[in-house]
């Protein structure tokens, strides 16, 4: 599941760049996750240490944002990285403007500074914070209903 690829923050050519903020998720890394065959308890992942603030790409594939790509720094090196990791081992989902010059960069083709951006942005955090998916269309919320059936059908299995 760790697809990740390390990126330098002190990148001279990306902090010299003027960027304008953008809306996107922001959560931080759980506290305590479980992993594994055996259900192994962890502080944080194996990647960000608790706590770590990942900004969140928009769903970019059909599993219901069970799987999220971000951005954060790496418990390591202190980098900033971008991974998929499981929407589970997240917690405190809201909607925020970045002004991150290298983070806006990265999400920039995904979110930007728009209304638009800004309640989309406030729905899918508020969706995964609270379980409701008010924001959504009726045919959204079933897809995201049977979504999340047939991932608890998978886990029971």
């Amino acid at each position: 599941m760790a697809e990740h690829k390390d990126h330098e923050y002190e990148d001279e050519a990306v902090d010299q760049e003027r960027t304008d903020p953008v809306w996107c998720v922001v959560a931080n890394v759980a506290e305590n996750t479980v992993f594994g065959e055996d259900k192994e308890s962890r502080k944080g992942t194996k990647h960000f240490s608790p706590g770590t603030k990942v900004y969140c790409f928009p769903p970019l594939w059909g599993d219901g944002y069970v799987n999220v790509k971000v951005i954060g720094r790496h418990r390591g090196s202190k980098k900033y990285v971008t991974m998929v990791m499981p929407a589970k081992h997240l917690t405190n989902w809201r909607s925020k403007l970045v002004y991150s010059p290298y983070v806006t960069k990265l999400l920039k083709s995904h979110w930007d500074g728009s209304e638009k951006s800004k309640r989309r942005s406030a729905e899918l955090a508020d969706w995964k914070q609270t379980g409701v998916c008010s924001g959504f269309s009726f045919v959204a919320r079933i897809g995201l209903a049977l979504n999340e059936l047939w991932q608890r059908f998978l886990g029971n299995r």
